[in-house]
């Protein structure tokens, strides 16, 4: 990193363009949350997703919970939670009643 360094505007290109080269790596993973691939399926990812972009709370022990207030849903991977039509967001935003 030093030799990014030398001027002001070197350092944040080399930033920028490690961000965009990383987001696109990411962006091309077909599941939302890779690291989380061996663990939870698609589907939970999209709701982890949604749920980190809303601000709820997550819990990962014993099972998968998703909180909002005095609210929580809890996630098992034996069945499809999400009807077909609406998003991950969408179905968050509709059981704990957000926006």
């Amino acid at each position: 990193m030093v030799q990014f360094i030398t001027s002001d505007h070197q350092l944040l290109n080399f930033g920028i363009t490690t961000g965009q080269r990383r987001y696109q790596l990411f962006a091309q993973d077909p599941a939302p949350v890779p690291v989380l691939a061996e663990t939870y399926s698609v589907q939970e990812q999209r709701l982890l997703q949604a749920a980190i972009e809303l601000g709820l709370s997550i819990s990962f022990t014993p099972a998968l919970q998703i909180s909002y207030h005095h609210q929580s849903l809890s996630l098992t991977p034996t069945e499809p939670l999400i009807p077909s039509d609406i998003t991950a967001r969408q179905f968050l935003c509709r059981y704990f009643a957000l926006e």
